[in-house]
């Protein structure tokens, strides 16, 4: 009867396999997902000018072109902090903080700028450019204003940041040749969502597995002891039948070595009875296990 409802298990073995490690596979992923966004707001959060390397997530169309180096709005900036003006030459493309306006007007202040040097004088000073810019720009720079040199790009992949910070695609310049757009923060991050929301989804189905097991292995326990009793029950009721079977046989004057005798011969024909049908038990589960392999 129980081999019988195994057998109608939805899933087979090998089916229930795959489904584990597909399971596991997207837990995986979920949990690096997870990490790399981390990863991305706390880099956008903290003070760039106290590392050594930083990444930027560009806003505006300032500094699109033809150049190689040039960035578009939504593009993802490599830069590595640089140590002194000889680390730098005109044509290099820095991030530094700067004030900017948005299109409402308002002035923001310590927004990172990502322009062009067009020419470093006898005192030090940067000046920089952007390459889709009108000219240049109204103030130098100082060494200690540059939070880091271009060294690559990921273009469009900003766009997830920018993103995950609670910025929105907000359009400028309709009539502007090149660019006319950008992007600017709305005060509402997203960044939570797809961190806690996965998170809490992968916790809920993972309690979920933890409970199940736990019933599963209470109800297996459960029906052993059941059996263990039953057995345990029909065991003495046996042993209650052979006593009054045997005080029945002493009063009717028979010894106790016949008893002993008549009781084993009873077991021999018992146990030859039962074994024709546990053969025929086996070779049926056999077939059936069989069958079960040609299906596979």
């Amino acid at each position: 009867m129980s081999s019988a409802k195994e057998r109608k298990k939805l899933l087979t073995d090998k089916q229930q396999a795959i489904v584990d490690i597909v399971v596991t596979a997207l837990e995986a992923l979920v949990v690096v997902v997870c990490i790399v966004v981390s990863v991305m707001v706390w880099v956008g959060a903290s003070d760039p000018s106290e590392r050594s390397f930083n990444w930027f997530a560009i806003q505006t169309d300032s500094m699109m072109g033809d150049n190689p180096d040039s960035l578009n709005p939504g593009d993802l900036m490599f830069a590595k902090r640089v140590k002194s003006i000889s680390d730098l030459k005109v044509g290099d493309v820095i991030a530094f903080k700067g004030t900017v306006t948005d299109s409402n007007g308002n002035v923001l202040d310590d927004q990172i700028i990502t322009h062009r040097i067009v020419s470093i004088d006898a005192l030090g000073q940067i000046w920089t450019k952007g390459d889709n810019a009108g000219g240049d720009d109204f103030s130098a720079k100082r060494i200690e204003d540059v939070i880091g040199k271009y060294t690559g790009k990921w273009k469009g992949v900003g766009k997830l940041t920018l993103w995950l910070g609670g910025y929105k695609k907000v359009v400028y310049d309709e009539n502007k040749a090149l660019g006319g757009y950008g992007y600017e923060r709305t005060g509402n991050t997203t960044a939570f969502l797809v961190i806690i929301i996965p998170l809490a989804l992968l916790f809920i189905y993972n309690g979920y597995v933890v409970v199940k097991w736990t019933m599963d292995e209470r109800a297996k326990k459960i029906r052993a002891a059941a059996l263990a009793e039953a057995e345990q029950n029909s065991q003495s009721q046996e042993d209650v039948k052979r006593a009054a079977l045997s005080e029945y046989m002493r009063a009717n004057g028979m010894s106790d070595e016949q008893i002993a005798a008549y009781f084993a011969e009873q077991d021999a024909k018992a146990k030859q009875a039962e074994a024709p049908a546990t053969e025929e038990t086996d070779d049926s589960a056999k077939s059936a296990d069989d069958s079960d392999d040609t299906q596979d």
